[in-house]
């Protein structure tokens, strides 16, 4: 960690950051009709999945079945069971939709233009330079495979893993959704500081984890309520008091979605220290963000377009 360094600086990354550098990033719109599709084309992966998601839409026909995050809250928040039959279907159930999730996410977990893993190295390094931290909201790997040395606070890896990269120092990243090789221990009940690894594929331990499901928090509308155990807490704490350090704060692919309130609670209380937002949607949405935090601070342009034009001159 950066200790004795005060974080002038932070970048908090979204899902558009992401989907900049690798365009084949799965956006929440991308998953829309995947699940229930699987059912009808006959995909054996997912089966119990796949086939509830299908006799749900059937019975309803809400076209809100179709989206991932009306189906992960409607089964990972599920806590009360009439039956053991239940109970043992909704377990299954949770472990098949975030597998489904993170195999979908895994695919695109790297930059394969060399002019955006130049961009995206170069960013990285800029923030290291200038002690800065980024926090995300991601759970993807493309920072990991930038090939820069990670320090994720709170996080511990097995003793053999090897994550320092070529840099002395390595970038302080703060995942407050957790992260694909991020995994629970073998035995582990919950997800707790002692109890969950950071685990890198050159580990001798991967092999034994590469099945596992990840610690991440899925898309579904009642995020708080995965925020639970010792783990989120601690992260979540100790990136609030990087908030509070900081001096300035920019906003990269993250747009404030309606159905993530209490984020839109948490960072009103930094609103002066904001000074970028960098979304690329619709009108209506630039507009929206524009009322809450003001006209000069949203930028409707691509990440990587913004990191070009506004950070590179530092680069």
């Amino acid at each position: 960690m950066h200790n004795g360094f005060e974080t002038k600086t932070i970048y908090i990354l979204g899902a558009g950051f992401s989907k900049s550098f690798s365009p084949g990033m799965p956006l929440l719109s991308d998953f829309k009709t995947q699940i229930i599709d699987m059912k009808m084309d006959g995909n054996g992966k997912y089966p119990r999945l796949a086939d509830f998601a299908n006799r749900f839409y059937q019975k309803s026909h809400l076209d809100s079945v179709r989206e991932i995050e009306t189906l992960a809250t409607l089964i990972l928040t599920k806590q009360l069971y009439t039956t053991e039959t239940e109970r043992q279907l909704y377990s299954g159930l949770k472990s098949e939709i975030l597998a489904f999730i993170a195999e979908k996410i895994s695919a695109e977990q790297s930059v394969s233009d060399s002019d955006n893993f130049k961009l995206l190295s170069s960013f990285i390094k800029h923030a290291i330079s200038k002690k800065s931290a980024l926090i995300t909201f991601n759970y993807d790997l493309i920072i990991e495979n930038s090939g820069i040395g990670i320090d994720y606070p709170g996080i511990h890896s097995y003793p053999t893993n090897i994550l320092q990269g070529t840099l002395s120092e390595p970038l302080e990243y703060l995942k407050l959704h957790g992260s694909l090789n991020w995994y629970k221990i073998k035995g582990a009940d919950s997800v707790g500081l002692e109890s969950v690894r950071s685990v890198n594929s050159n580990s001798r331990f991967y092999k034994m984890h590469q099945y596992d499901v990840p610690v991440f928090i899925p898309m579904a509308h009642a995020k708080d309520s995965f925020l639970t155990g010792t783990m989120y807490s601690t992260i979540w704490s100790y990136a609030i008091n990087k908030l509070n350090e900081a001096n300035e704060i920019h906003f990269i692919g993250y747009g404030f979605p309606e159905t993530d309130l209490n984020n839109l609670v948490t960072f009103l209380d930094y609103k002066e220290k904001i000074k970028t937002i960098v979304i690329h949607g619709d009108n209506n949405e630039t507009a929206r963000l524009a009322q809450i935090f003001g006209d000069d601070k949203v930028k409707n342009v691509d990440a990587k377009e913004f990191i070009r034009n506004h950070i590179s001159s530092s680069i």
